[in-house]
């Protein structure tokens, strides 16, 4: 997060964190995470300041957990990615994975311990910038950045643990979700990677 010149404090893409929240809102409805059941147990995994865990909180699923590597606020479990995740095995129906694969030095590792702590039928959303859309020096921007994916890479390391894959590029403009046949313009993409253990 920074501030912006008002002293106001914007989400790092310079959205309010009111309006970002918003965004994630129409993002998990785009996604149908907010048809799901109520009592399935759903991780927050990068949960960063806590925008998925606080609308799924509020939409009714009480069941949620985030965790970090950095504590953004005192329900986050706080662990080391790179290494084996603080959780059981077979804990979770649902894990959401936010613009965090792209950190992660031991991807390997990563989507692992995803498998392992997802239970049998539980899935995955993982969302990461789409590298053969953009410029890599805009990725690498980041001191954090480790790895861009493509959609073949991506479906290539989630088939190391999954069968049922689905990745597909994804234009990060609400609107666009409805009306994406009819515009053509120059956004960034990301990639949705779905797969179910």
């Amino acid at each position: 997060m920074i501030k912006n010149k008002d002293k106001k404090i914007v989400h790092k893409n310079y959205l309010s964190l009111k309006d970002h929240r918003k965004y994630v809102f129409l993002l998990l409805k785009h996604l149908k995470v907010l048809d799901k059941p109520k009592n399935i147990k759903i991780l927050d995994l990068g949960t960063g300041i806590g925008d998925v865990y606080s609308i799924l909180k509020k939409n009714g699923f009480q069941n949620t957990s985030a965790c970090d590597i950095i504590p953004m606020f005192k329900e986050v479990k706080v662990f080391d990615f790179e290494k084996k995740f603080k959780y059981a095995s077979n804990s979770f129906d649902l894990i959401i994975c936010f613009d965090v694969i792209e950190h992660i030095k031991n991807n390997f590792n990563f989507v692992s311990e995803i498998h392992r702590i997802l239970k049998p039928g539980g899935e995955i959303i993982i969302m990461t910038g789409a590298a053969e859309k953009m410029r890599l020096k805009d990725f690498y921007r980041s001191f954090s950045h480790y790895h861009p994916y493509t959609r073949e890479s991506l479906s290539e390391g989630l088939s190391l643990f999954f069968n049922k894959i689905k990745v597909e590029y994804f234009k990060a403009v609400p609107i666009i979700w409805r009306l994406g046949y009819l515009i053509n313009l120059r956004l960034k993409y990301n990639l949705i990677g779905r797969a179910i253990k």
